[in-house]
This record gives C-alpha cells, structure tokens and sequence, in this order.
C-alpha cells in the first residue's frame, strides 16, 4: 500500500497556490511566470480569461499537458483555491 500512495502522490501532484504565483504578490494573474489573460469562448460568450500556460514547466506538475482556461476569470487569490 505504501508504494501505491507514493505512486498517486507523483501521478497526482497538486499544485501549490505559490506554485502559481511566481511573482509572490498574493495573487495569480498575468503578471506571473505561465500565466496570460486571454480572450475565451464558451457557448458563444466570450470573455477574458485566465490561462494557466505549458503545465508541465510548474514545479511539481506531471509533464504531458497544454494548458488549463480559468472562463471569465482573471486572478487568483489564496481564499479562491482549496487544498
């Protein structure tokens, strides 16, 4: 059992809120390394928008993803993330 919780441990990495906020002012937003605030669509809205960029280069983070879109929202606070 113990090889199996080491092993989702590194399959499942979740990320830190500092991981995120590589400027660490208290906030994820496109002031940060990997993050931009874009233009997104969803059911034909269109919004800007956080987006999370090249996963794979935030420390502890599984390699292998593109990029996650946070719709209609653009930043982050530590209140808004759980874990």
């Amino acid at each position: 059992m113990y090889y199996d919780e080491l092993l989702a441990d590194f399959l499942f990495h979740q990320a830190r809120f500092s991981d995120l906020d590589s400027n660490g002012d208290g906030r994820v937003d496109g002031s940060d390394d990997n993050i931009s605030i874009g233009p997104a669509s969803f059911m034909g809205e269109s919004r800007p928008s956080l987006v999370i960029e090249d996963v794979a280069d935030i420390p502890g983070m599984v390699t292998g993803f593109g990029h996650i879109t946070l719709f209609g929202v653009t930043s982050l606070q530590p209140q808004d993330v759980t874990g």
